[in-house]
């Protein structure tokens, strides 16, 4: 029939289990904007058209709980952090699987990429237009996170195994991926000297 549109029913998930060893601070509370890191990350996905938004906590979870507004917002408790940002992947999968949730895509983003602005995952989320699709995240040469799985690459997601993270999905399956643009997702906020640089400037 005409006049009828496809609205893909996409998940988003911020991983944010890790322990910010190297900054001898906890990430996801640095102050950022009018909240935190990881609260600004939340703020971007819940306006860029998820269906739902997931948040996967591991290390300092109860202090990150406690800091959080947590309205309309999924929370997962990864026990295996220690093994990296693929275990809290296999967790959101294993969550979807539990709770019969039927995504056709997944929007996979961490907290230390504040500079994207929000348009970006507006656009990862509205490329979702087939399931054996990847809508990747370019900066420079380099292809990463936030990126988007349509449901097809979830049982390949469930199989990650030790810190390889999304990316090595997206290599295995160029040929099926799509980049949008994203210059200042390079800018990785993973020192505390990068973190009050780049809060100085723009947070």
């Amino acid at each position: 029939m005409s006049g009828i549109s496809f609205r893909p029913k996409v998940a988003g998930v911020v991983l944010a289990a890790g322990a910010s060893s190297r900054m001898k601070q906890i990430k996801q509370l640095l102050p950022w904007k009018k909240t935190t890191l990881l609260g600004h990350a939340i703020d971007q996905l819940k306006d860029s058209g998820v269906e739902k938004v997931f948040v996967v906590l591991g290390a300092n979870e109860k202090l990150i709980l406690e800091h959080l507004n947590t309205e309309n917002i999924q929370f997962l408790s990864n026990d295996n952090w220690k093994e990296g940002m693929s275990s809290s992947i296999v967790k959101t999968i294993e969550h979807f699987e539990e709770m019969n949730y039927n995504f056709d895509g997944l929007l996979i983003s961490v907290c230390d990429q504040p500079l994207l602005d929000e348009n970006h995952y507006k656009k990862l989320v509205m490329s979702c237009i087939s399931p054996d699709r990847i809508i990747a995240s370019s900066y420079g040469d380099q292809v990463g996170v936030p990126a988007l799985f349509g449901k097809n690459f979830f049982t390949e997601l469930k199989k990650l195994k030790q810190d390889y993270g999304a990316k090595s999905v997206i290599q295995k399956h160029l040929s099926k991926m799509i980049q949008l643009d994203a210059p200042n997702g390079l800018i990785d906020l993973d020192t505390i000297d990068k973190y009050n640089h780049y809060y100085a400037a723009f947070g």
